[in-house]
């Protein structure tokens, strides 16, 4: 009775996400990039390539002379170029898939698809030298009057990855997972989490809806978490600073949180509206569509 109740659970979850809505606006919009070069999720990169070549001949706007059919052709042509862009790069295939399994943290989402676009990218491993050479662990050979010191390639890479992981604190859906984190270690414990989860449903209503109590600082932190629509490795993956400036704020009173979060949008507008990357990009698929044509697979 128990394995069919897990197992109940399990296939009602599996549906709910099956069924999850895509984002109007950001990716491929309704469509699923997958489904656009017909492959499936676990496709290499040479099969994504190979696809969109072979789809890209197939679409192409100057190979039909009828106006309608060349139409057609040309919005297809760009929907394939989109999809392309955003799976072949492996960050960006990555923050999609993490849409696709986690469809209700649309706010995130919004917000990690304009980031990638108009934030420079930095080499981790740059940071990591620059912060050995601060220590003292490896010398600038440029320096005037410094000791010249003759590190091997894979010396520095050594010296380089130690640092990192000393210095990056790596919180949220990237940190070292736990056994917890596995498949069949969650549906084992899945009939304990909803009876937890009920348990703690309760409580909550008998503490603050019945007895009024105020919430603790946790409790609160909680409720912002729900409002911002964010998983809770997500939330947690913040930085300590934010989390202070949510509670200084006041943001689990939604009055209040809805206040800030209007105020956030408009900021956000203003700062891509003056953004000089953005105005380019926006003016580009205003011309061109959303992606572009390219055979490189660097």
């Amino acid at each position: 009775m128990l394995i069919l109740f897990t197992i109940l659970l399990y296939h009602v979850c599996f549906l709910c996400v099956a069924e999850a809505q895509l984002l109007e606006g950001i990716y491929c919009g309704k469509q699923n990039c997958y489904d656009v070069l017909e492959i499936t999720r676990e496709a290499a990169k040479t099969d994504i390539s190979k696809n969109y070549r072979r789809l890209a001949k197939l679409y192409h706007p100057d190979l039909h002379r009828d106006k309608e059919a060349k139409e057609k052709a040309e919005e297809q042509f760009k929907a394939l170029a989109n999809a392309y862009e955003i799976l072949k790069d492996d960050e960006s295939r990555m923050d999609y898939d993490y849409m696709l399994d986690n469809p209700d943290e649309y706010y995130a989402h919004y917000y990690r698809y304009y980031k990638r676009r108009v934030a420079p990218k930095v080499d981790v491993r740059i940071a990591g030298r620059d912060i050995a050479k601060q220590e003292g662990v490896i010398h600038d050979s440029n320096k005037r009057g410094s000791r010249k010191q003759k590190i091997s390639k894979e010396e520095m890479e050594r010296i380089i990855k130690k640092v990192i992981e000393e210095k990056m604190d790596i919180k949220g859906a990237y940190a070292k997972p736990k056994i917890t984190d596995l498949l069949w270690i969650q549906l084992l414990i899945l009939p304990y989490t909803v009876i937890s989860y009920i348990y703690w449903y309760i409580l909550w209503i008998w503490r603050h809806n019945i007895c009024q109590q105020p919430f603790s600082e946790e409790e609160k932190l909680y409720i912002i978490r729900k409002y911002l629509k964010m998983g809770e490795n997500q939330f947690n993956s913040q930085e300590e600073g934010t989390k202070q400036e949510y509670l200084n704020k006041e943001l689990w009173i939604k009055e209040k949180f809805e206040q800030w979060f209007k105020e956030q949008e408009e900021e956000t507008k203003k700062q891509l509206a003056e953004n000089n990357r953005y105005k380019q990009y926006r003016r580009y698929v205003k011309n061109h569509g959303i992606g572009r044509m390219t055979f490189d697979d660097s």
